[in-house]
């Protein structure tokens, strides 16, 4: 049968899945597939992220209607009501028109009905054959049935065909015959509006390569499998006698050999945060990380990086020359060229940052008209910015389809409205699968046959689709208003819930989970069932606060900036029918456009202004300043200043763009001289028709000049680029020109290698330094001169350029009023809510930020970043009104006494004082339930629903 979705995203990995929810958010029925048997992509491998090394990727969870998915770790799976999950689903064909696209699909035999499945884990147990564990990085060992992840939801397992030799050991033993053996794909048609193409990268496998030993040597292995050494659900729990690691860097990267020229952006950063991982667990180890260039391109990598050095992990920058087995051990000897010498050292481990596999390409069908690609080359990326193209490819696929939004998903609202007006009525079901122990369901109610409003039902197998059902139609004829579920594997049915409420009108709020087995282990299952009996009878109604707290949504959005970033923001507002007011402080729109030296994106961005000034959605407030905001999510009222008279403006969310400016060369310290410039200023002269190099015998250029230490300890992104083409352009009208190139590390990340290449093979020269040994520039009224190190040659140089060319980098503007209370950096910028999983979203919610004000970037990176906050924006903007969750604090107002100690202390920002009612509100879309609030709370005024004293106190009482 053929089915049909508004949109296919192919790739669940993190941008897949952070684009499926876009889609979902917004009510759109979506189908996420991939073709491994689980979501999640590498992340499912990794315990942690830089720079907090804490796993968060449950943060991309929705903040808005959080009730219309489960609030798991994304690791587990993905929960949500509008995404439909195709594991081992891949597309084969794309046919159609945008808006009518007809894709053939086909998917691999599992071997194994996740429909009948249990979970028992019966036919992994049986399985007499084995290989290695991939999960694992081939660390251990796995059976052909086997379970993807180790903490996938719901936990059934899969066929490996390659290690099957179809035994028929597992069938024996399955008792809902969920096993069939025969290997046969399943090819089906669906249709879509668009495809969303989300293809990650593989890794290189070294084994290729003889010069590092992997695979022969024990002690090497990949970062990966180091990162699964280290991890409580991997193979190893203990570190053996592992004192001394060494990282090598670039493995299978910026190796023009292999067709490799590319740098694989986060293979730098990720070895620094295995570094300190180790340095944590192994008190009295050594740590070394050997480098051609440190890539700490993001705004915070630096002060990561200095963090690790801090702690004494060493970081060299050199080529590795061989490693080979130490005396008959599983030591290593790793030599290396350092300073002209080959150096030797004996290590214990070598862990080998591997980058993307080369050779990859998009399938054929990704040209296709309807196809939207996130990656334009299958590509590794930092989690953020993986977010972040998702948020752009989301948004470019709204635009392509040029279908108005209409989110209709408020029709359910009703269901959600109230938890229950009637007595307690409370229905326990207990599963009779066989698996439950003991404990059967005429045990328990004989254990509590003395407390009313309590039916006990026994349900077989309801862990499988008949039993399901069978428990569904029960339900519906039972009288009960809560829901008691003592199962033998809870994690089974916690994607059903959604699908019980809407059949049962039973609120998930008001339904329990007892995993029985588990408890029976720990001889507490009659206590446990006792305390939630307790929380469930004394749950109180919430038809008495949340009336009251439904508030519309104005559908209008606020863009304040007018550069790349804002003017991308306001265009996709606008393009999805929405009402935009643009604020900028000049009086013209356009921001940074004179640095946009590349043709191309400087065209593209012309295109994008003057789309934006005739937009008849978009009003442009020039010479405008913000002056005052107040309100909550969905609903802001802000007063701009224009020039003699203030406007009030009303709008449902916010998108800073406020950008940043260019570093002058003032701040250099340098005396003003004609023969120092600074590089944005020759890039632009390096444009006009009347530049000419003939004049330039030598160039001097020096990177980094006031960057990457205090008080701007941050990388540009845009300096080394803009060095490289400027520098390529000189050479290209005049090769006699010589140029050199005095540097920390080159920030040439992902395709842009490319131009480092093309610098090189230019004859352009490259002289590293370090923080302490820079390059000193000397003038005179007649000439300048250049005092360096070289570690190549070790020695001292001095040269005479004709002209030495700085570049003095990036920082934010600080004259944004504090009108919207948002944290800053150190450094000035502003502070997402979270850097890696959230990093457009403020902090506060319906405030957005985007481009220079967030962190240096590119201007073609500012245009996606603008568009992407815009899309983020459509999760409120698109409601007729916020939904209100099951759980959320609210506030009695007999109890309150306005201290506002839960405003203070609301990691959220979601209290607010109305000074039209005279007391404190709860902004709904912005409550979390963390119970912050009700913690501070001196007078008990504030609860959280679903977790009431009366409530709580009764599941305590054991009696």
């Amino acid at each position: 049968m053929q089915k049909t979705f508004s949109f296919i995203v192919v790739g669940a990995g993190i941008s897949g899945i952070r684009t499926a929810l876009n889609f979902a958010e917004l009510g759109y029925k979506v189908c996420l597939l991939d073709r491994s048997a689980s979501s999640g992509g590498i992340l499912n491998q990794l315990d942690h992220q830089f720079p907090d090394n804490h796993c968060g990727m449950c943060r991309m969870l929705p903040m808005i209607d959080r009730d219309s998915g489960l609030q798991l770790c994304l690791r587990k799976g993905v929960f949500h009501k509008n995404i439909e999950f195709m594991p081992q689903t891949q597309v084969v064909d794309v046919q159609g028109l945008v808006g009518q696209l007809k894709i053939t699909v086909t998917k691999q035999a599992a071997g194994i009905d996740p429909l009948r499945c249990t979970g028992c884990g019966n036919c992994e147990s049986v399985c007499p054959e084995t290989t290695p564990d991939q999960f694992n990085a081939h660390l251990s060992m796995r059976k052909a049935v086997y379970l993807p992840i180790p903490h996938q939801i719901p936990n059934f397992r899969v066929i490996d065909w390659e290690t099957c030799t179809r035994c028929a050991e597992c069938l024996k033993v399955c008792p809902v015959k969920a096993i069939n053996l025969e290997n046969k794909p399943h090819t089906f048609k669906v249709e879509a509006a668009a495809l969303i193409l989300s293809q990650g990268a593989e890794l290189y496998d070294p084994i290729v390569s003889d010069l590092y030993g992997y695979g022969q040597l024990s002690s090497v292995v990949t970062a990966t499998a180091f990162e699964r050494m280290l991890s409580s659900s991997g193979p190893y729990k203990k570190y053996k006698n592992i004192k001394k690691i060494a990282w090598i860097q670039c493995v299978g990267s910026r190796n023009l050999m292999l067709g490799a020229d590319y740098c694989s952006n986060v293979c730098c950063m990720f070895s620094v945060k295995e570094a300190l991982l180790a340095y944590d667990r192994i008190p009295d180890g050594e740590f070394t990380i050997f480098y051609m260039d440190l890539r700490a391109y993001g705004r915070d990598f630096q002060k990561f990086v200095d963090q690790a050095e801090s702690k004494g992990i060493r970081l060299i920058r050199c080529r590795i020359h061989s490693i080979e087995p130490f005396e008959n051990t599983d030591a290593l000897r790793i030599s290396y060229f350092k300073s002209g010498a080959i150096i030797d050292e004996v290590f214990d481990l070598a862990v080998l940052a591997v980058g993307r596999r080369p050779g990859q390409a998009l399938p054929v069908y990704a040209d296709h008209d309807g196809v939207i690609k996130v990656n334009q080359v299958p590509e590794i990326k930092d989690i953020a910015q993986a977010v972040i193209s998702a948020d752009n490819a989301a948004a470019q696929a709204l635009e392509m389809i040029k279908t108005p939004l209409d989110y209709s998903d408020d029709a359910d609202y009703e269901s959600n409205a109230h938890l229950c007006e009637d007595e307690p009525q409370i229905e326990v079901v207990v599963c009779n699968c066989g698996h439950c122990g003991s404990l059967t369901v005429d045990i328990i109610k004989t254990e509590f046959a003395q407390q009313t409003g309590i039916n006990f039902i026994g349900v077989d197998n309801a862990c499988t689709p008949k039993g399901w059902a069978d428990l569904l139609q029960r339900l519906k004829e039972s009288s009960a208003n809560r829901l008691l579920l003592i199962l033998c594997n809870p994690h089974v049915y916690l994607p059903l819930l959604s699908q019980l409420q809407k059949e049962t009108q039973i609120a998930t709020a008001l339904t329990e989970l007892i995993d029985l087995p588990a408890l029976e282990r720990h001889g507490r299952a009659v206590d446990d069932i006792k305390m939630a009996l307790n929380r469930l009878r004394y749950k109180n109604s919430q038809s008495e606060f949340k009336t009251d707290m439904l508030r519309p949504v104005f559908p209008t959005g606020l863009v304040i900036g007018g550069g790349p970033a804002g003017i991308s923001a306001a265009l996709h507002l606008a393009q999805q029918g929405f009402d935009v007011d643009l604020v900028e402080k000049s009086e013209t729109i356009g921001g940074n456009i004179s640095w946009i030296t590349p043709e191309k994106i400087r065209l593209n961005f012309s295109e994008l202004i003057n789309a934006a000034k005739a937009h008849t959605l978009i009003r442009i407030h020039y010479q405008s300043e913000v002056m005052q905001t107040y309100g909550h999510t969905g609903r802001f009222i802000t007063k701009i200043k224009n020039q003699n008279k203030t406007i009030e403006l009303t709008h449902g969310a916010v998108i800073i763009a406020t950008g940043g400016r260019r570093i002058e060369i003032e701040a250099s310290g340098l005396k003003p001289h004609k023969k120092i410039v600074s590089l944005f200023d020759l890039a632009c002269q390096t444009e006009t028709s009347n530049f000419t190099a003939q004049d330039l015998k030598q160039i001097v250029m020096i990177q980094c000049v006031g960057s990457r230490e205090e008080p701007h300890n941050y990388c540009s992104r845009i300096c080394c680029p803009k060095a490289l083409n400027t520098a390529i352009k000189i050479k290209e009208l005049n090769p006699e020109t010589c140029i050199t190139i005095f540097y920390r590390d080159i920030m040439t990340y992902g395709e842009s290698e490319k131009l480092y290449t093309k610098a090189r093979q230019k004859g352009i020269l490259f002289i590293p330094y370090t923080k302490t040994r820079k390059p000193v520039v000397k003038s005179n009224s007649a000439q300048v001169l250049v005092e360096g190190f070289d570690p190549i040659m070790g020695q001292e140089i001095i040269l005479q350029p004709d002209l030495v060319v700085l570049a003095l980098g990036l920082e934010t503007r600080k004259d944004l009023p504090p009108v919207f209370n948002l944290k800053t950096t150190c450094n000035g910028f502003l502070k997402e809510a979270d850097s890696k999983w959230r990093p457009l979203d403020s902090g506060r919610e319906g405030v957005f930020i985007a481009g220079l004000i967030r962190g240096p970037l590119r201007a073609d990176e500012a245009v996606m970043e603008g568009r992407a906050a815009a899309q983020r924006s459509l999760q409120i903007l698109t409601r007729k009104q916020i939904k209100i969750p099951s759980m959320v604090a609210f506030v009695r107002p007999s109890l309150c006494s306005q201290c506002e100690l839960c405003i203070q202390n609301c990691p959220y920002e979601a209290r607010y004082a109305d000074l039209e009612t005279n007391s404190i509100m709860v902004d709904t879309a912005a409550c979390q339930s963390c119970g912050s609030c009700a913690a501070v709370c001196p007078n008990s005024a504030t609860i959280i629903t679903g977790c009431e004293e009366n409530s709580i106190m009764e599941a305590l009482e054991l009696n």
